[in-house]
């Protein structure tokens, strides 16, 4: 039975679902999927060596594969096994076997891009939020039902020492709580990511938010009613939340914007391993003068 192009890219969704590959797939079906676009990489008219057959492979699989999981190697060796390249005997050269290939997939199915199948499922998995937990709160994705709770939240003038002020009325907080549950900028370019902060027993005491783009870095923001201060909640929330952004979202760096005069969450930033942005780095960002911006790098990244 040959394997039709929607076919095959809902096999790739299947094996690409949680992230990029770390292992052969232990379904026949789908790793004869995988072996076959694999051997669509290669031409039916020339012969390679084997060189040239690893460094084929390995440039294929970089995209969808992770750094210790499949290797060019392994995948060289199933498509030998598989019939699908042949080897001459001395070993030196091989060739696409194109007849067995043709039996295999349809023409159309050749150009499925696997890399592009983990894109996608990247995006898709990207915009699912989930509640975090921590011993002592919990973080909610924040929808429009939310914002009546969180305008008598947000209505604490003590927020606002520094910067910003109330929402102006409930419904525009509710528009505004609806445009961001798109989880998306207007042109796909950010993810936008909020969270409100419950407290068993007390309800919603605040929220903490990430715009992450492109290159996996991520721009907080946090605020806390201020009956809450000097607890250790605001901390506890933003470490929540950085935890998901890396484990779940693929933050590798963060940065926080805030004024000069709020040394209480400079300080926060600087428990949570935050620290100053070089002067160039200031400058480069366009961060206004009566603003510091603090950066992180996320360990192992």
């Amino acid at each position: 039975m040959r394997t039709s192009e929607s076919e095959a890219k809902e096999s790739l969704r299947r094996m690409l679902a949680n992230g990029p590959l770390t292992a052969l797939p232990r379904r026949q079906r789908d790793l004869d999927v995988l072996l076959a676009l694999g051997a669509a990489r290669f031409d039916p008219d020339r012969p390679y060596s084997e060189a040239q057959v690893n460094g084929l492979l390995q440039a294929w699989l970089s995209p969808f594969s992770s750094r210790f999981g499949v290797d060019h190697v392994t995948v060289r060796r199933c498509l030998v096994d598989a019939g699908l390249l042949l080897r001459d005997k001395s070993g030196a050269a091989y060739r696409l076997a194109d007849d067995r290939l043709r039996d295999r997939v349809e023409d159309r199915a050749r150009n499925v891009d696997p890399g592009a199948i983990l894109a996608e499922a990247r995006a898709a998995r990207q915009t699912r939020m989930r509640p975090v937990r921590t011993d002592v709160l919990r973080l909610e994705p924040q929808v429009a039902a939310h914002a009546e709770a969180m305008f008598a939240v947000l209505g604490d003038p003590a927020i606002y020492e520094h910067e910003n002020e109330p929402p102006p009325s409930l419904e525009w907080l509710r528009t505004r709580f609806e445009k961001l549950e798109t989880r998306r900028s207007a042109d796909a370019s950010e993810l936008w990511l909020n969270w409100v902060i419950r407290l068993p027993g007390a309800g919603l005491i605040g929220y903490v938010q990430a715009t992450v783009i492109p290159d996996v870095r991520a721009e907080i923001a946090y605020v806390l009613a201020s009956e809450h201060w000097g607890r250790g909640l605001a901390q506890e929330a933003v470490s929540a939340m950085i935890g998901e952004l890396v484990e779940f979202h693929g933050v590798r760096s963060l940065s926080a914007e805030l004024k000069r005069t709020n040394v209480r969450s400079r300080r926060l930033l600087e428990r949570l391993g935050f620290a100053l942005a070089s002067p160039e780095l200031h400058a480069e960002r366009r961060v206004e003068p009566d603003e510091f911006l603090m950066l992180r790098d996320v360990e192992g990244a």
